[in-house]
């Protein structure tokens, strides 16, 4: 699998989730998530590679809420 179809198949899964998902926080971050994956496919067909990789979180706590707000 190409980068290029990685990215685009995480695009479809995170608009798809985002449909059916009932939390507001949950639904902003997987259309947040959609809209890096396609800045990030913007920028492979561009020519450039994106500044930071999308994927998993850098650190823990970019995974959810803090525990301080739970």
């Amino acid at each position: 699998m190409t980068r290029t179809e990685y990215l685009q198949d995480q695009v479809e899964r995170a608009e798809r989730l985002a449909t059916s998902a009932l939390d507001p926080l949950t639904i902003d971050r997987l259309k947040g998530f959609a809209a890096e994956c396609r800045q990030a496919l913007d920028g492979l067909k561009d020519g450039c590679d994106t500044p930071r990789p999308v994927g998993l979180p850098y650190h823990r706590r970019h995974l959810g809420i803090p525990a301080k707000q739970r």
